[in-house]
């Protein structure tokens, strides 16, 4: 592709692969490869847990779990994120009730769904995370155009990064 001006709202893992023509620009150098993100999200269906709850701690493969949401048929949709290190590599039905237990013990699950981003060819790893105490590490100073390549999306958001309001107040920039 050509064009005089781009806005790049990619993932940082993805920048790696993007060939520059003459050559990547440093805002892009810049945070390429900066992500350690390995996490995993896990969307569950459950009977016993009420919307609004929300559970934090070391668990059983999860560190968080939100109960976001009643469901049409009563059962509350929950969200849970944890280090993708900490589950077997297959994950299965007693390996996400027994992370759910853990820290929602009147949660029993229905049904449960989640991608391995990790794993993920096209993504090449979860939203952006860096190193403990690496924080400036996505963050680029205000976006300005570089040889007509401006940096946006919420792994390079100055707030909110990873969520989707990073991604929000990145595109207002």
């Amino acid at each position: 592709w050509t064009a005089r001006a781009v806005v790049l709202a990619l993932p940082v893992n993805v920048l790696p692969s993007i060939a520059f023509v003459p050559e990547r620009p440093a805002s892009v150098t810049r945070v390429e490869g900066a992500s350690t993100g390995a996490s995993i999200k896990l969307v569950v269906q459950a009977r016993g847990a009420e919307p609004g709850a929300i559970a934090g701690g070391r668990g059983a493969g999860l560190d968080l779990l939100v109960a976001d949401s009643r469901l049409a048929d009563g059962t509350t949709m929950l969200v849970g994120f944890g280090p993708r290190e900490e589950l077997p590599a297959e994950v299965t039905d007693a390996v996400v009730a027994r992370a759910v237990a853990a820290l929602m013990p009147s949660a029993e699950v229905v049904r449960w769904a989640w991608h391995d981003w990790t794993t993920d060819p096209f993504a090449l790893g979860t939203w952006a995370a860096t190193r403990p105490g690496d924080r400036a590490a996505l963050h680029p100073p205000p976006p300005r155009p570089e040889r007509g390549v401006v940096p946006a999306g919420s792994d390079v958001a100055s707030e909110a990064t990873g969520w989707v309001e990073g991604a929000l107040a990145s595109g207002e920039q």
